[in-house]
């Protein structure tokens, strides 16, 4: 996670970029959950995405979807 002044985290992940925007477009269709998918704008292949900070049940939601993928 790096840091920032707004209400979203930007996390770079250790997995491959191509699984990362499979893995938020899932969670859009299986959970309405929006993630924004930053991959593409970084050159290193790995996955990155923007996370809105939301209220505390929205958060834990978000925390409950991602934490199984």
């Amino acid at each position: 996670v790096w840091p920032g002044g707004g209400n979203f985290l930007l996390v770079r992940f250790r997995r491959e970029a191509g699984r990362g925007r499979a893995e938020a477009a899932a969670l859009l269709a299986d959970h309405a959950i929006h993630v924004k998918d930053l991959s593409a704008r970084f050159d290193d292949g790995r996955a990155w995405w923007r996370l809105a900070v939301r209220l505390p049940d929205e958060n834990a939601r978000l925390c409950d979807a991602i934490l199984p993928l």
